[in-house]
């Protein structure tokens, strides 16, 4: 019964809160410049009530509703904490380097589009193709912290949206997964069989949210938990094919992926890559149904990996960013959001991230005979990540970009500002400099 009200609060004044936050960011909107439509580019037109469903939706997802659950089976109350609190610590690090980035430089494409400026034309190429298939498999499976980074090319305001989006990440992280965990570890056995997987698929009624409920007394707990999981697969189904449809348009704008791809409707809208978003993840979907789901499984193993890849590519954007604003004379004050615990945030998350990545197939290892397939399901995504960077680099003969010649500026916030003080009713696009016909 604990359980339960513990359950019952932490959403109702978590939905108090939001509630509050949608309420005042409706008497602030009237204090913003509207910003008007610009022919061929996104619509900037995101409040803060949309920045901040957005991270609410990030960090929620089937993985907290079932997969806790066999991670308690296979590691304990103690051993599950301390990997939910380890990963916790990654996440917020990583959310603050995005948030900066994001911040300073609200672009379309977010930080597959920093992978370019600041390191590399092919680093941003392969960091970009490796996330979107990482999502295009798994789309309504559970949606990344980052994609307030990749929302932020469409805030209306990032000066105020994005920091007050991204500082919220963490609290949620502590409220729902380590707040959730440790009640689950102090009422549910991790030895409990109904954790156990039912003919090798999750169901929905060994949930340990379901089993809590349960022992609470509440039968109708299976049907509730049904809704809730529904809500969400939905939910973040929406927002993944928002996510994949952004990444690849912005590919297309930058020359990396078919030019139909640029099209927009009159709202703005990628039509032709939420199209073929939706063709490939109702593709993907479909091989769980056929034989004993081992390419999906396959396909579910790569995209994990990949979306590690990920959150190491805004590592090491943002120490390149930083690096680099400081090089070309640029004051620290004038961030609009500075990241905590500069430089050790990034590096000591690229090394939580290195440490995970390589733990995904530690069993291939521990097993005997080696079990070759469990070692190339967890760890193929590193070489195709590696092609991609080596093909594109081979063909294009980029080079890493020298601390002195990274553009900082086009596309900027501070950009965007200093254009509306003269030109109030202007609008710059994020993916490109500002020309004659924009003055």
């Amino acid at each position: 019964k604990a359980a339960y009200f513990y359950i019952t609060k932490i959403h109702t004044m978590k939905i108090n809160s939001l509630w509050q936050r949608i309420r005042n960011s409706r008497e602030d909107e009237n204090d913003i410049l509207p910003a008007p439509h610009v022919e061929g580019q996104l619509h900037r037109n995101l409040k803060e009530r949309h920045m901040t469903m957005i991270a609410l939706g990030g960090t929620i997802g089937t993985g907290l509703f079932l997969a806790s659950g066999q991670a308690l089976a296979s590691s304990g109350p103690a051993g599950v904490l301390v990997s939910y609190v380890i990963v916790s610590i990654m996440v917020y690090f990583v959310m603050t380097s995005l948030g900066e980035l994001a911040t300073h430089l609200p672009i379309s494409g977010s930080f597959n589009t920093y992978g370019s400026r600041f390191v590399d034309e092919a680093f941003g190429f392969a960091l970009s193709y490796n996330y979107y298939f990482s999502w295009v498999v798994t789309i309504a499976g559970e949606l990344g912290t980052e994609a307030v980074g990749i929302a932020a090319g469409e805030s209306a305001n990032p000066r105020r949206d994005v920091p007050r989006a991204m500082n919220q990440v963490i609290w949620r992280i502590i409220l729902f997964f380590i707040g959730t965990i440790i009640v689950m570890g102090l009422i549910i056995r991790y030895d409990d069989p109904r954790l156990s997987n039912i003919h090798g698929v999750q169901s929905v009624a060994v949930s340990p949210f379901t089993l809590v409920f349960l022992s609470a007394g509440w039968t109708p707990a299976v049907h509730i938990m049904n809704a809730v999981i529904l809500t969400t697969v939905l939910s973040a189904g929406n927002s993944g094919l928002y996510l994949c449809t952004r990444i690849l348009w912005t590919l297309a704008m930058e020359g990396k992926a078919p030019q139909i791809f640029c099209r927009l409707t009159k709202g703005g809208i990628p039509i032709w890559c939420l199209a073929l978003t939706t063709v490939l993840a109702t593709i993907f979907f479909g091989l769980s149904f056929i034989g004993n789901q081992i390419v999906y499984q396959w396909l579910v193993n790569l995209s994990g990996v990949m979306g590690f890849i990920a959150w190491f590519g805004i590592a090491l954007s943002h120490w390149r960013f930083r690096r680099a604003y400081i090089a070309q004379g640029y004051a620290l004050e004038d961030l609009p959001y500075k990241a905590l615990f500069y430089p050790f945030g990034p590096i000591f998350a690229s090394i939580l991230i290195f440490v995970a990545v390589f733990g995904q197939g530690y069993t291939a290892f521990t097993t005997h005979p080696f079990n070759f397939n469990s070692f190339l399901s967890a760890y193929i995504s590193i070489p195709v990540f590696l092609i991609l960077f080596g093909i594109y680099k081979f063909v294009k003969k980029t080079r890493f970009v020298p601390l002195r010649e990274i553009d900082l500026m086009t596309g900027s916030l501070r950009e965007r500002e200093e254009q509306q003080k003269v030109h109030p009713y202007i609008v710059v696009a994020a993916d490109r400099a500002p020309t004659d016909i924009d003055l």
